[in-house]
């Protein structure tokens, strides 16, 4: 399977974020797929972009605008880019916020899944930062799945009442009959690659049932 991997964070970037991302590649490297990173960087001029090998891994690093707004459409335009250049088969981002988004959009507008991870902290600080809030909630009504530490979700108020949120109005929506074949051609995929949990794909295709 081919993968791109969006983050915020990369090493050699300080910090917790880059280095689970470069471990997930690494797994995801060393259990068969072809793994693309995408993250952007202040290292770089805006709007620039290098690719490099780094550990087997395709690593491309984007420079990031003052303006989040503006990264934010650069990072969706390089993926759009590449995958009309090579395309992939899934879209995974590793953070909520910016990763997230872009990952859930450019999958709703290319028509391919999309699986979004919580680490914990991004989806906590997110629910009283405006500036963060609406890319969270949409990275999280939007997505193919959603995968996160159990015990993270779960640690807080803050938490547990953006997730229910998402959870409610998601519910709400009204799929036809071509989304929901769609949906589940989606959640199939991703089962089969290990991608998901067997409770997690039984929830998401009753959900699919349910719809129709």
């Amino acid at each position: 399977m081919k993968i791109a991997l969006l983050s915020e964070k990369y090493t050699p970037d300080i910090g917790g974020l880059a280095i689970s991302t470069e471990r997930l590649a690494r797994l995801l490297t060393s259990a068969g797929h072809t793994v693309r990173v995408f993250a952007p960087t202040v290292s770089a001029s805006p709007s620039e972009a290098r690719t490099l090998l780094s550990n087997g891994i395709h690593l491309t690093r984007f420079g990031a605008h003052k303006r989040v707004d503006d990264t934010l459409v650069d990072w969706f335009e390089l993926i759009a880019a590449e995958h009309r250049r090579e395309p992939f088969d899934i879209l995974h981002a590793y953070f909520l916020p910016q990763a997230g988004f872009v990952a859930a959009y450019a999958g709703k507008y290319l028509g391919m899944p999309s699986v979004v991870s919580i680490r914990g902290n991004d989806i906590e600080r997110a629910a009283f930062d405006p500036s963060k809030f609406s890319h969270v909630m949409y990275a999280l009504q939007n997505a193919s799945a959603v995968t996160t530490n159990v015990l993270a979700a779960t640690s807080t108020a803050s938490t547990n009442a953006v997730l229910a949120y998402s959870l409610s109005t998601t519910n709400k929506t009204q799929f036809t009959k071509q989304q929901i074949a769609g949906r589940l051609r989606q959640l199939k995929m991703l089962f089969e690659d290990g991608l998901i949990t067997d409770d997690f794909y039984d929830v998401k295709v009753a959900e699919c049932e349910a719809a129709q």
